[in-house]
Parts: structure tokens; C-alpha cells; sequence
């Protein structure tokens, strides 16, 4: 796992974008659990750290702002379209107030 950002970085379902290794990840603090994901929406790769977080039957919900594209935070799953193939989705830990990443 490697160490991202400092979990005082957040607000409540604010996306945050970093790059490690390379690569874009974004990040999203919703309630108490941080979510990290592919800053780039399988669609048409926009952005993702552009878009809205949202909830449905208690899942949290993220959608892209550039189709409306919504992927399920913590499965990746397309739950509407255009985009059709799945969000990487990335294991977090918070430890002492730092946010971990397995990539």
C-alpha cells in the first residue's frame, strides 16, 4: 500500500485528484470510508474527479459530468449508461490520519 494524502485533505463527497506512480488517481471521503478510483471515465475518459457523488439504496454513487455516466463506488459496476465497462476501484485503509492506497 502506499501512502496518498493526510485524511484533514477531505470534505464530505469532495473528489480529490493526485497522481502517484503515474497515474491519476482520484479519492472521495464519504461519511468515514475513502474511496479511490481511475480519474478517467471509462466512457470517453473525462475526468472523474470533475464529477458529483450521490447515493442510491445506500451505495454511494459517483457520476461523471461529462455524459452522466454513474459507477457504484464500491464495485465499479456501470449502473447507468453510456459507459459500459466497469470503474477501477481501489483498496483503501486510514491509518493514524493518513490515507493508504493498494494500487
Amino acid at each position: 500500500m502506499i501512502k496518498i494524502c493526510n485524511l484533514s485533505e477531505f470534505s464530505d463527497n469532495n473528489i480529490i485528484s493526485k497522481i502517484v506512480n503515474s497515474k491519476n488517481i482520484a479519492l472521495v471521503k464519504i461519511k468515514e470510508q475513502v474511496f479511490a478510483f481511475d480519474d478517467e471515465c471509462t466512457h470517453e475518459k473525462y475526468p472523474l474527479s470533475h464529477g458529483m457523488i450521490d447515493e442510491n439504496n445506500g451505495n454511494p454513487i459517483l457520476e461523471c459530468s461529462y455524459h452522466g455516466t454513474k459507477f457504484n463506488l464500491k464495485s465499479g459496476k456501470v449502473v447507468a449508461l453510456p459507459a459500459t465497462k466497469p470503474l477501477k476501484i481501489y483498496k483503501t485503509e486510514i491509518k493514524q490520519g493518513e490515507v493508504w492506497v493498494e494500487l
